[in-house]
This record gives C-alpha cells, structure tokens and sequence, in this order.
C-alpha cells in the first residue's frame, strides 16, 4: 500500500508536458525551390484545464547542415498565455540556401511554458519542411543540316538548365516517314547534374521527299531527386537538302572545286616529271 502511495504521489508531482500539442503544421508554398522565401504556419492548443503561460515556440535552426535561414522575422514565437483549449497561430518566415537539395528537411521544434505555479515545461518536436527543384531539359542539334538519301549522324545535345539534376534519363528518337533510323533509336546518358549537358548520337537516312524543315521527335524519360518519374515530348527542326541544294548554298564543296584541285594536282605532277626528266638529260 505504501509503494502504491508512493508512486501516486510521483506521478501528481512530476511535470506534465503534454498540455500543449500542436494541432498542425503548413507551409506556403508547400513546396519551396532553393533561394525561395517560405511560411511555416504552426498552429498549437491548450489541452489542459488550467491556464498555462510564457509560451515559447522555436524553430531551431543552428544545424549547419540545414540550409534554411530565418527572413524578416525571428525563428522564435512567445505567446503570453492560453486558456482551456484555446488555440493559437503563429507564423515564421524562412528563406531556403540556394545551395539546398531538393528533398525533405526535418527541423527541430522546441516548445517550453509555465503553468500557474511557475512548474517549466518542455516539448520536443519536429516539422517538415519540403524543397524541391524541378529539372529544366532542353535539347539542340549539333547539325547545321542534313542531306536528303544520305545516311549520316545525328548529335543530340541535352541541357539541363534547371536548379535541380536528373537520373535515369533516356532519349528516345521517334520514328519518321521521312527517315529511317539506323542505329538504336533509344540512348540512356544517366544522371545530368544543373546546369550540365550530355550528348546522343543517332544514325539516320533522310528519305529524298523529306520537307526541307525536317522535324525530329524526341520522348525524354527521367526522374528527379526524389524518384518521381517524368516524360516528356519535344522536337527540333533541322534543315534538309538535295546534294545540288547544298552546293548551291556553299555547304558541300562543288564539283567545280573539285575539278580545279584536280588540274592543280596533274599541274603539280607534271612540273615535277619535267624537271626529272631535264635532270637526266644534263
């Protein structure tokens, strides 16, 4: 009886720090891309039958490996008081590194407070805070043009201009009646990291009633940094021309050229037979 007196009167005596419980979290946006300002909204209740008072409510931000900084106003709330099951709002304003990963970050939050007879209470917590970059894909010709009934190469240049990279990416060149693909249509390049580019490389014959505009059709496949799959569609146009409508634009060396290299060349030779020949005679 007295052990059962005894633990009675431990658990009227020790504090109780589960008076105050926060109701919810938001953000806005919900989510952030690195650089950005964000509002973390917290919303806490009093869930005891007494008052409770000084109520501190801080967002710990001195891990360094946390790229979040508070803006415009301190990462620390204090509330006077709340009655029985009130609530209150409080709002924090941060603004993400432009270094920041996307991906989730947990932040400590930390709440203390006092009940009516100065007893200080402690509560541990964490939120949420989600970054998250989109990658940017565009994607060029590295051929001015293309000959018409001629197999030849097609590069394929891909940039990622976005803030954030990509993984698993796969190009895939879509097939045509205006050509017909002679390699793999499909080629992986893998991750690409921001503000990089890889290269693809496609062997095609352009078929001779190709339209002059030739456009190429391309299904790029990827995923960002927190797995999520993306597709997308794009095209470019390349120039395409007959071999007479590429001499006639200078892009390919004409046959009459051609022919004063020839008459160089024999010209050569036959000055240097003449002067053998001389020497023999002397």
């Amino acid at each position: 009886m007295k052990i059962l007196n005894l633990i009675l009167l431990i658990v009227l005596i020790l504090p109780v720090a589960n008076a105050l419980t926060v109701d919810s979290v938001t953000q806005t946006p919900s989510k952030v891309i690195p650089g950005q300002t964000a509002t973390i909204g917290i919303e806490v209740r009093n869930e005891d039958s007494k008052t409770i008072k000084n109520i501190d409510v801080k967002l710990d931000l001195s891990d360094p490996n946390l790229p979040v900084a508070p803006i415009t106003s301190s990462a620390e709330k204090t509330i006077d008081e709340l009655q029985e099951d009130d609530t209150s709002n409080l709002n924090f304003n941060v603004i993400t590194l432009s270094t920041a990963a996307s991906q989730i970050y947990k932040i400590p939050l930390i709440i203390t407070y006092q009940d009516k007879d100065n007893t200080k209470f402690q509560k541990n917590d964490f939120i949420s805070l989600i970054v998250e970059a989109k990658p940017n894909l565009d994607i060029s010709s590295n051929n001015n043009y293309v000959l018409k009934g001629q197999e030849q190469s097609v590069l394929i240049k891909v940039v990622n201009s976005g803030l954030a990279p990509v993984k698993f990416l796969s190009i895939q060149l879509l097939p045509s009646s205006y050509y017909t693909i002679l390699s793999s249509g499909t080629a992986y390049l893998g991750s690409i990291d921001s503000d990089d580019s890889d290269t693809a490389e496609y062997k095609i014959r352009v078929d001779n009633d190709a339209p002059q505009n030739l456009q190429l059709l391309f299904t790029i496949s990827y995923r960002d940094t927190s797995n999520k799959l993306f597709t997308d569609t794009k095209y470019i146009s390349v120039n395409a021309y007959t071999n007479s409508e590429a001499k006639q634009l200078g892009l390919t060396p004409s046959s009459n050229l051609s022919l004063v290299i020839y008459i160089i060349v024999g010209l050569i030779v036959i000055y240097i037979i003449y002067r053998l020949i001389r020497r023999r005679k002397k």
